[in-house]
């Protein structure tokens, strides 16, 4: 039962990359800012939009935590969320020709590259 709540959330938080964004919502360009923000917790006067933003670049990042050798990421034992934002920010100033691309495709590349699965079967 656990196995199939990981896949199903797996995929509800990974869906389906979109052949057209809208206004960029749902790209790297989009969150990286909001992620920058989250892992430095600089967040305090961020207005209702930017803090949506902030939310859910945390919400995505723990979400493939939480599934994460289903989606092929083994985080260190102690591993924060805070560090994982930093992954996901370094990767997306490392990689800025595929910011265009949706953020919970590379939030999940981030931590994938970061902190792959060793011996997955």
């Amino acid at each position: 039962m656990r196995k199939r709540y990981a896949v199903f959330l797996s995929l509800a938080i990974l869906g389906t990359p979109d052949a057209e964004a809208e206004e960029d919502f749902n790209s790297g360009n989009s969150y990286l800012e909001p992620c920058r923000k989250a892992a430095l917790a600089e967040h305090i006067r961020a207005d209702i939009f930017e803090a949506m933003k902030i939310g859910y670049c945390m919400g995505t990042v723990e979400t493939i935590l939480s599934v994460s050798p289903s989606v092929g990421v083994c985080a260190p034992k102690g591993a924060t969320n805070s560090q994982a934002i930093r992954v996901v920010t370094r990767y997306l100033d490392q990689h800025p020709e595929k910011t265009n691309e949706d953020f919970r495709f590379l939030t999940r590349d981030a931590l994938t590259e970061a902190w792959p699965c060793r011996n997955r079967r």
